[in-house]
């Protein structure tokens, strides 16, 4: 608790005399993010503020990913050190956090169109000229703004152990992270496969079997993937063969795993409202 309250921040405070402290929006295990205002631009941003003993891996984390600009990639602003704490300038994003998109029900339309975003966001991060992974693809990583568009975060940060480590009962073998000798976001084969496997995870959540009202969904204790009665099978076979290992046609790629959901996502849009095709129907006037 007292690592927490240390990163917690008064609301009011002007940071460096420019960026206004305004809600505490989420406390997390190694920072806190705050909806703020950056009164030189005029803009609304989110600022996280990160205990020192973070500061060295949120420092690398920017270096690797300050040139990124994606629209599936929340873009950072600005980056502030102070004696007691780090903060960091990003974007603000008005939407639905990971626990709202659980309870909202998405159709498995939506759930497939969630994954192909966030793949075309790891297919940016890791091409040859940039070779990042992410490594902390976990449910706070992921938020959906108000036009449908997601949006990932902390790209490059040390993986959540205990996340990972949970989720490994299902279709997971004993190693929890691929190369952890590297430093982290640096991308390698193995790293590209665990970012992979992390997707299919946050798709299967969504799918899952659960309380209408739950913000979370716990791996079972039996390790057996359990989907909801309408989630299409060829859907819950892709999932699960990019979240088993063991599995003979496991996906272990991003681009691998974009493409098969791309099919999917096309075979199972559903078709434009009909005002809209009539609209689209009508010839142009002249």
């Amino acid at each position: 608790m007292r690592n927490l309250e240390r990163l917690t921040v008064e609301t009011g405070r002007v940071i460096q005399r420019r960026y206004l402290l305004q809600r505490l929006v989420q406390q997390g295990q190694t920072c806190a993010v705050y909806q703020g205002f950056d009164q030189v631009l005029q803009r609304t941003v989110a600022i996280k503020s990160a205990a020192v003993e973070h500061i060295p891996a949120y420092r690398a984390a920017i270096r690797a990913t300050a040139q990124f600009a994606h629209p599936n990639i929340i873009g950072i602003y600005d980056l502030i050190v102070e004696p007691d704490a780090l903060y960091i300038v990003q974007e603000y994003v008005d939407g639905d956090d990971f626990g709202t998109l659980l309870q909202s029900q998405l159709s498995p339309y939506h759930v497939v169109d969630l994954g192909v975003q966030i793949c075309q966001a790891l297919i940016y991060a890791g091409t040859p000229v940039r070779k990042v992974c992410h490594g902390d693809l976990t449910p706070a990583s992921i938020i959906r703004d108000r036009r449908g568009q997601v949006r990932v975060n902390n790209f490059a940060l040390p993986g959540d152990n205990f996340y990972f480590s949970t989720w490994n009962v299902i279709g997971g073998t004993g190693t929890v992270f691929a190369d952890p000798e590297l430093p982290a976001g640096q991308a390698s084969e193995g790293r590209h496969a665990d970012d992979t496997r992390a997707v299919g995870l946050l798709l299967y959540q969504l799918l899952a079997g659960r309380n209408p009202d739950a913000r979370s969904v716990e791996p079972p204790a039996d390790g057996r993937l359990r989907f909801m009665r309408n989630a299409p099978p060829e859907v819950c076979e892709v999932i699960a063969r990019t979240i088993v290992r063991q599995h003979p046609q496991y996906i272990s790629t991003p681009e691998t795993l974009h493409a098969e959901l791309k099919v999917l996502a096309e075979a199972l849009e559903p078709p434009a409202p009909l005002s809209l095709r009539v609209n689209l129907r009508q010839p142009i006037k002249r």
